[in-house]
């Protein structure tokens, strides 16, 4: 009996710790220069968090929805990467020259495809 204890507790503590790890990563905001505006610094975050924020609802305050809505969005055309970008530039988690970067661009649209085919 102790010991599937001790190998349940291992377990949940292995388990946590990387996802621990990844929520503290997402908060960072982008650095802002004297003047406020957001600095050229590398983007906070990475496509995969972007589109999977968009989809748990964290950019609802920009008009993009979550769940279903935004699938349904995305299916339709009406949402596109560079809304999802622009949003996350105007929480100050992506800095403004990200819409001008066509890889990064590109890598949200992959996974915007993906969450759909997830979906179906």
């Amino acid at each position: 009996m102790m010991k599937v204890i001790i190998l349940s507790s291992l377990s949940v503590l292995f388990l946590s710790v990387p996802i621990a790890a990844i929520a503290q990563t997402e908060v960072e905001p982008v650095a802002q220069n004297e003047s406020g505006h957001c600095s050229s610094a590398s983007k906070s975050i990475d496509p995969f968090r972007l589109v999977y924020r968009a989809y748990e609802g964290s950019f609802r305050a920009q008009g993009i929805p979550g769940g279903g809505a935004l699938l349904d969005r995305i299916a339709l055309k009406r949402i596109t990467a560079e809304d999802l970008v622009q949003s996350a530039i105007e929480q100050g988690r992506l800095s403004s020259d990200a819409l001008d970067d066509r890889a990064y661009i590109n890598a949200v649209e992959f996974q915007m495809r993906g969450l759909l085919d997830g979906g179906s």
